[in-house]
């Protein structure tokens, strides 16, 4: 009965430092990518930070490219610079 305890303890222990170690490990990666994926340092400071890393420009035969937001049903959407005015 005791092992079973200890066994358990030790598990819980392993389980909750692997998850702190990995969340220490991605810390860095989320700061990085916070900079560069920076949509104000862009010049695009009416869209949300991120915003612009989640995007996928498609082309429909004949057409300009598109933002692509989902697949099924095909939704696209206009690129911010199209509404600039020069």
């Amino acid at each position: 009965m005791k092992e079973s305890v200890n066994s358990g303890l030790r598990r819980k222990l392993l389980v909750g430092a692997a998850g702190a170690g990995s969340l220490a490990a991605l810390r860095p990666l989320t700061i990085l990518a916070a900079e560069a994926g920076s949509s104000v340092a862009l010049g695009f400071a009416e869209i949300p930070a991120g915003a612009l890393a989640e995007q996928h420009l498609y082309a429909l035969p004949g057409k300009v490219p598109l933002i692509k937001k989902t697949y099924r049903p095909p939704n696209f959407e206009t690129p911010i610079e199209y509404f600039r005015t020069p």
